[in-house]
């Protein structure tokens, strides 16, 4: 499993490193990124011909720079063949977690689900993109949260609450 963040950038020029990744990977069962990790399999190779994802705010740049990759930005976490991406940190949990379900099974991967305190599977779609799901205003401890249907953006209004504090109604 590549791992990735804002040093994945400097990797690139540690021939040594990429070399062995290079050589590691095609001897592998099964092989896999979290977030800008994606970038390091696209620069070996291994993601030519099949579909990928990274951090959202970086599939264009994967989609720009490697013509040969299918990139589905919108995927949680992809897997194609025995090639698995996910998009960010959060979604390396989901993908890890689909790792252990098909290779223990749904009990095991349930099992660990409960014990990180995670969905096993998210509800609803499998989106990167968190929109807001209250409809109406919520009150916590005087401050309103309001969200606009369809929308992501989320607009706090401090105000006087006359409910009790602490109670998220």
């Amino acid at each position: 499993m590549i791992p990735g963040g804002p040093g994945i950038w400097e990797l690139r020029q540690d021939g040594i490193l990429m070399d062995w990744i290079s050589q590691v990977l095609p001897k592998a069962r099964r092989v896999a990124s979290v977030c800008l990790g994606a970038f390091v399999l696209a620069w070996t190779g291994v993601l030519d011909g099949k579909r990928a994802v990274t951090h959202w705010r970086y599939c264009p740049r994967l989609a720009d720079g490697f013509s040969r990759i299918s990139v589905e930005p919108n995927a949680i976490f992809v897997k194609d063949g025995r090639v698995w991406t996910s998009a960010g940190v959060s979604a390396g949990i989901d993908l890890a977690l689909a790792m252990i379900e098909e290779d223990f099974g749904h009990i095991t991967a349930l099992d660990v689900a409960r014990r990180l305190v995670v969905f096993l599977k998210r509800p609803g779609g499998q989106s990167q993109f968190s929109t807001c799901l209250p409809r109406r205003p919520r009150t916590w401890r005087g401050v309103s949260v309001h969200c606009m249907p369809g929308s992501s953006k989320i607009l706090l209004v401090i105000s006087k609450s006359r409910r009790s504090p602490g109670k998220l109604e």
